[in-house]
């Protein structure tokens, strides 16, 4: 945008010519009138140079992947919750219950399906001490039967037999059907539970309202196995980082620090590693953070620490030579020759030609 300034100057002098003496004057002269000259001087948009650190990095990119990790989910829905037992944070063993619907009905009918089958047992139990009493007498009428040699004599051992196995029989038949049933309601309990099928730290928890009703298959906890939480770079310049180095790795607004390991040291400790790829493995594990979080660290390639610099748009290039534009007392722009250093697409280093404070033109 130009702004227009108007300048006077005084270009002639007032004269008056004046008679000699004893003769009328001749009619008075008015003076010139002063010329008006219009000058032009653009309105910049202007930085001051500032002291600061100016740094060239690198943004190499990674995901999180633990090791293992599942989402769980109850199988039965439309039923109120009736007891979390976890919280995020809360490291868990395979085949802890984690949640649950009401399953008092169940359980009730479970322990009594389990004292029906011990009691069949026990009639079993009771049966066969019978039996070999019973056996135990027949024998002996056989014996002696076979002793005295009597004609027509039936088996006792054999009537015994065929009359305990009857019987004996109709009880396995009815712990079968208790024990399938016993099973139904195992299920039945189980459908109706959340249970860790690994060994890991709670990372995500859905958090029921009072009354609020599950939700079939809507994932509710999930597990994470934190023994070996890594992020997995996958950006191209990834093979800047040095492994066995440690770097501070920023993840939704946190800094983790994270150690760079190769994909051959994964694999040696039985993780599943694709080779070529760069592993940030984490020194403190942060159970908030879920599978395909990603994260992001800043490499420094090239530093100067409390130096001037201006932005990149206020230097320019000139037959060669480095130059900025600055504003003299009169609001005009004034072209200066400087030395630059470290630029990093944003702001530029002012090695020399300026000084702190002064006022620099971006455009």
């Amino acid at each position: 945008m130009k702004k227009k300034v108007c300048t006077f100057f005084l270009c002639g002098a007032i004269g008056m010519s004046m008679t000699g003496c004893g003769l009328l004057p001749k009619e008075e002269e008015l003076p010139t009138a002063p010329i008006l000259v219009e000058v032009e001087t653009e309105e910049y948009t202007v930085a001051k140079v500032a002291r600061g650190d100016v740094r060239i990095t690198e943004a190499i990119r990674a995901n999180y992947v633990p090791s293992a990790s599942e989402k769980l989910a109850f199988r039965v829905g439309d039923e109120v919750v009736e007891k979390v037992y976890v919280q995020v944070g809360d490291v868990v063993k395979a085949g802890d219950v984690l949640a649950e619907l009401d399953v008092s009905s169940q359980k009730d009918q479970l322990r009594q399906q389990q004292d029906h089958i011990d009691s069949l047992h026990l009639q079993l139990e009771h049966l066969y001490e019978s039996e070999a009493m019973d056996l135990s007498i027949a024998q002996l009428a056989d014996d002696q039967a076979a002793e005295n040699q009597v004609e027509g004599w039936t088996s006792q051992m054999d009537s015994v037999l065929g009359q305990y196995e009857d019987q004996a029989q109709q009880i396995r038949n009815s712990i079968q059907v208790a024990e399938t049933r016993l099973a139904e309601l195992e299920r039945e309990i189980k459908d109706r539970q959340i249970i860790a099928s690994i060994d890991g730290t709670v990372t995500y928890l859905y958090e029921f309202k009072e009354g609020e009703r599950a939700e079939e298959g809507r994932s509710v906890i999930s597990l994470s196995d934190m023994s070996q939480a890594i992020f997995e770079s996958y950006s191209e310049n990834a093979t800047m980082l040095e492994i066995g180095e440690t770097y501070t790795l920023i993840s939704n607004e946190v800094e983790y620090v994270v150690v760079a390991r190769s994909a051959e040291e994964m694999l040696e400790e039985g993780i599943d590693a694709k080779e070529g790829r760069v592993y940030l493995q984490m020194e403190e594990v942060d159970p908030s953070i879920e599978q395909g979080a990603s994260g992001t660290i800043y490499l420094t390639i090239e530093e100067s620490l409390s130096t001037l610099w201006v932005p990149d748009s206020a230097v320019r290039e000139v037959k060669g030579q480095h130059v900025v534009y600055c504003m003299d007392e009169q609001g005009f722009r004034e072209m200066r020759e400087v030395e630059i250093g470290v630029h990093n697409g944003k702001i530029t280093e002012i090695v020399s030609g300026l000084e702190e404070n002064e006022v620099v033109i971006l455009d």
